[in-house]
């Protein structure tokens, strides 16, 4: 579990928000289970999925699209919740963000 927002992988992730950034690493974030799973459902393999284990312990929706995700071997990366939360920008996170 990711705890500390000084972890490589949350300030990698953070650093996406800066467009330079994106172009460089060819990758971008999206947050929130929608637009993950509609990602998911048209083909995107995401390159690392971030989850707040207690955001999602009670969305069945979550659940299921975890449990592909690990199916199909994607790094999950389970964070605390003060972790989770130098990834987001929004007001009230859904707990995913790839």
């Amino acid at each position: 579990m990711l705890t500390s927002p000084a972890n490589p992988h949350l300030t990698a992730a953070r650093k996406l928000a800066d467009r330079k950034h994106r172009l460089g690493e060819q990758r971008f974030l999206v947050e929130g289970l929608r637009l993950i799973e509609d990602g998911w459902r048209s083909g995107v393999r995401p390159y690392q999925l971030f989850y707040d284990e207690a955001q999602v312990a009670g969305s069945a929706p979550a659940q299921r699209l975890l449990a592909e995700m690990t199916a199909a071997q994607v790094t999950l990366l389970p964070c605390s919740p003060a972790a989770f939360a130098t990834l987001s920008q929004t007001v009230t996170p859904q707990g995913l963000a790839a």
